[in-house]
């Protein structure tokens, strides 16, 4: 968690601090009920000693008054009231703390699962279960398939879905930095994918050169085999075929990929795409003849626009928004409508109509 702050999240404990809040509430409310039949006994009882009726009536008789029970009330309400109002306070404030991200989540437990790194090893009473169980994947594919994996990112990003409600109690220590939906959609689901589609084709790789180590093996004679037995040492131990061929190296449990770098990547195809939609709806109606098919395809183009829009944006972007980038790309559109439309006959006359 030091080495990387998007895993470091704690627990908030609600339910122990609104139990505390609740505790100092029936304590302050049984001493305001206490206070309230001390100044109403002291009011309606007149001591010719003490005369506890003026502490209803005199400040000056209840502060100087020695024993008196509402002052020791008051000051033991004053040193709760202070504890409440501070508790109060600071749960307030670890309320308002961001929750950590569910995909940052996700990669915590599965490192905690991991053999090379947590390997289990956080236990006690419920302290495994701090951030989420990590005896249960629901994520974990038994087998990766490519085919499911690429439509399934695909229809994340043409169906902007909300991450599911996490039931975890956890709060971070710092705020999350705010980017955009198409950016988020390449860090959780374009860069898993190809990670997970790399590793899959080194192992289909190894497995490949490994059947045909067994393969190329089987072909060869048998005198072969023994004469290569008798020259070779005693002490040597066989190889066995699976062994020929190198295996891939250990796998980090933790990749970690540059924010920058993500940006400017989604920078870079958004303004590919914002310069080329224009462009090629241009290209598109200054080929166009015919009123009828200059309305059909501007309106296409607005759809592709606002769709286009929706998605790079990947739903960050408001409605107002949305709505006054397609207002003034259709504006641009009109243009052609606009210019008069000249049609020349053959051999007549050029003419505008």
């Amino acid at each position: 968690m030091a080495n990387t702050p998007d895993f470091a999240a704690f627990s908030r404990f609600r339910d122990l601090n609104v139990k505390s809040l609740l505790y100092y509430q029936a304590q302050l409310t049984d001493l305001r009920l206490r206070l309230h039949e001390q100044e109403y006994e002291d009011a309606r009882n007149t001591n010719g000693e003490e005369d506890n009726g003026r502490f209803a009536s005199r400040a000056d008789f209840l502060m100087t008054a020695e024993g008196s029970e509402q002052l020791r009330l008051m000051g033991e309400i004053r040193r709760l009231l202070k504890e409440y109002n501070e508790a109060l306070l600071q749960y307030s404030q670890v309320s308002a703390l961001p929750e950590p991200d569910t995909y940052n989540m996700k990669n915590l437990r599965k490192w905690l699962r991991h053999a090379d790194n947590g390997n289990f090893k956080i236990g006690g009473q419920g302290e495994q279960s701090t951030w989420g169980d990590l005896y249960q994947d629901p994520d974990n594919e038994i087998s990766f398939s490519p085919w499911r994996r690429f439509w399934k990112v695909v229809w994340a990003l043409l169906w902007t879905q909300a991450p599911p409600p996490s039931e975890l109690d956890l709060v971070m220590t710092r705020a999350p930095h705010k980017i955009d939906g198409f950016t988020r959609w390449v860090a959780c689901y374009f860069i898993p994918f190809y990670e997970d589609f790399t590793r899959y084709r080194e192992e289909k790789v190894v497995e490949k050169q490994a059947k045909l180590a067994a393969a190329d093996l089987e072909k060869q004679p048998k005198h072969t085999l023994k004469r290569w037995s008798k020259r070779s040492s005693k002490k040597q131990t066989p190889v066995l075929p699976e062994k020929w061929v190198a295996k891939p190296g250990k796998q980090d449990t933790l990749a970690t990929w540059s924010e920058k770098g993500m940006l400017r990547f989604t920078s870079s195809v958004s303004t590919v795409v914002a310069c080329l939609l224009p462009t090629v709806a241009i290209t598109v109606l200054s080929q166009v003849h015919g009123l009828r098919s200059l309305l059909l395809c501007i309106a296409g183009f607005a759809v592709i626009f606002a769709v286009g829009l929706i998605f790079l944006t990947n739903g960050t972007s408001s409605r107002v928004e949305i709505f006054t980038a397609t207002a003034a790309f259709s504006a641009v559109l009109v243009v052609f409508i606009s210019t008069p439309i000249i049609n020349v006959a053959p051999g007549a006359s050029a003419s505008m109509g």
